[in-house]
């Protein structure tokens, strides 16, 4: 059996409820439970590799800190394409950069393509249909004041496609390491 897997770091409630659409009926607003950043969206995978990309994980975790994301802004996504949804967008960050490549680099074959994540962001919309300038200059993104937030986990994720919405059922969760004070 094939289970839609993707690993992403997990947003703080406390900021999830910051980034709150007003509702929209050009778009499918994705549920405040649902926020996260996606590191690697691996497809459809069967059940018994589940175990190796977990191994794999955990070894490409090795050396790779806690680490901050900084929020920059929300905006129309993805940029420089026919914006389809509404991303809160982070500032770049090495070490993220690091665990992006090295989980690209080590779980190439189960990507269904060559997709690797080059904007740290979080998805909070949808357009239904693409959205003509005039339709979108009327929606309003809101302006949000978010705190730095450190990401000190991963999560490795099933994605359950429903009609009402993705479930997403948590498969494990891995510890980023503290820096050591010395």
């Amino acid at each position: 059996m094939k289970k839609r897997l993707f690993i992403a770091i997990d947003v703080p409630w406390e900021i999830k409820e910051k980034f709150k659409l007003i509702p929209e009926s050009r778009l499918k607003i994705v549920k405040s439970a649902n926020l996260h950043i996606t590191i690697l969206f691996l497809g459809y995978v069967e059940e018994k590799e589940i175990a190796r990309i977990k191994n794999v994980i955990k070894t490409v975790l090795e050396g790779i800190p806690v680490f901050t994301l900084k929020f920059k802004a929300i905006i129309f996504a993805p940029p420089g394409k026919q914006f389809r949804m509404i991303w809160a967008l982070f500032d770049g960050n090495p070490d993220y950069e690091l665990l992006n490549q090295r989980l690209s680099d080590t779980l190439s074959e189960f990507r269904p393509d060559n997709y690797k994540e080059k904007y740290i962001h979080i998805t909070l919309a949808r357009f239904k249909k693409p959205l003509s300038g005039k339709e979108l200059q009327a929606i309003k993104l809101p302006k949000v004041n978010i705190q730095d937030f450190s990401a000190d986990k991963i999560t490795l994720y099933e994605s359950v496609l429903r009609g009402s919405g993705p479930i997403y059922k948590v498969i494990t969760e891995f510890p980023l390491k503290s820096p050591v004070n010395i």
